[in-house]
């Protein structure tokens, strides 16, 4: 979820990175 952020943030890592982008 947080190595999302720094990737670019996947589909499936939407649902756990929604309330860090937000």
């Amino acid at each position: 979820a947080q190595e999302a952020v720094l990737s670019g943030i996947s589909d499936l890592d939407l649902e756990d990175t929604e309330f860090i982008i937000h």
